[in-house]
């Protein structure tokens, strides 16, 4: 089974494309899904999150993960901080479900969602690399509505990570969903039909 890296920007419809990958037969697998598994309460990461970023405990003691996400997009040293201390067990996690991808010939691929797949230097990682683009007037509305934050502060967000069109020109194929959830279904197609037809590699 052929392993294809999933990325792109915040809110570019990353999830949406991994879905309709999905509806195909390819297993997937989600850091950002990873991530929130780890912040359960009960878990060691959770609990190192806590410690390191007690000022982002909430009145009901518990973690408020809205008031750590607004912390790490404004303060660089606290997104270094907390990626410190996800990032291993995300990508030990990720990289064991890879492993035993590989082999299983069940499907003609499978789907690793990894938003960071460049900035972490994973792309090694997979066989080939799926970018899923939008237009930043676009992307800057769907992050407004996500998370419930100005136009000021969606860039903030977006320029945290790297440039789209930087990921689009490494990337093995580009998936562009400016366009209706048939659009975007049809180039899912066409890369789904690629990898089964062994056309890269």
């Amino acid at each position: 089974m052929k392993i294809l890296g999933l990325t792109g920007g915040i809110a570019t419809g990353k999830s949406t494309v991994r879905r309709v990958f999905e509806t195909l037969g390819a297993p997937s697998i989600d850091a950002d899904e990873i991530a929130r598994s780890l912040l359960a309460p009960g878990k060691a990461e959770y609990a190192a999150v806590t410690n390191a970023f007690s000022i982002c405990i909430g009145p009901s003691g518990l973690l408020d993960r809205r008031a750590l996400a607004d912390l790490v997009f404004s303060d660089s040293s606290a997104r270094t901080r907390l990626e410190a201390i996800l990032h291993p067990p995300i990508r030990a996690i990720w990289t064991s479900q890879v492993s035993n991808w590989r082999m299983d010939d069940s499907a003609s691929a499978a789907i690793a969602e990894i938003p960071l797949l460049y900035e972490t230097g994973s792309e090694s990682l997979v066989d080939a690399v799926v970018v899923v683009f939008c237009a930043e007037t676009v992307q800057v509305e769907r992050v407004k509505r996500k998370f419930g934050v100005d136009a000021v502060e969606a860039m903030r967000r977006i320029n945290v990570q790297w440039p789209l069109a930087e990921k689009a020109a490494r990337a093995d194929f580009v998936i562009d969903t400016n366009g209706s959830p048939d659009q975007v279904r049809a180039q899912v197609l066409s890369v789904w039909h690629a990898i089964s037809a062994a056309e890269v590699y």
